[in-house]
């Protein structure tokens, strides 16, 4: 992602509108995040990790906070779920 100057040249996720260092590093964070979840046997708690590290990175990342809503959903945790979704996209 270093390469990503802000140009659709330059970016390895070009092909998903991402052209910023910022946007693809929280790209990746946020596959990792739903890698790690979706394993036959999910790490909620790395996903977690992971999707919070790409909204540090870019805070509209509504894919991530997509992910992050159904992650808590997942572990029943309905209050930190609606709170992300409640913030979801602004």
């Amino acid at each position: 992602c270093a390469e990503c100057d802000g140009t659709a040249a330059s970016c390895q996720t070009r092909s998903v509108g991402l052209y910023t260092e910022s946007e693809c590093n929280s790209a990746t964070w946020n596959y990792l995040g739903f890698a790690t979840r979706s394993k036959s046997e999910p790490e909620y708690g790395r996903a977690k990790i992971y999707y919070t590290e790409a909204l540090s990175l870019w805070p509209e990342n509504c894919g991530a906070m997509a992910y992050l809503t159904e992650l808590y959903l997942t572990v029943g945790n309905a209050t930190m779920a609606q709170e992300t979704y409640d913030r979801f996209c602004e």
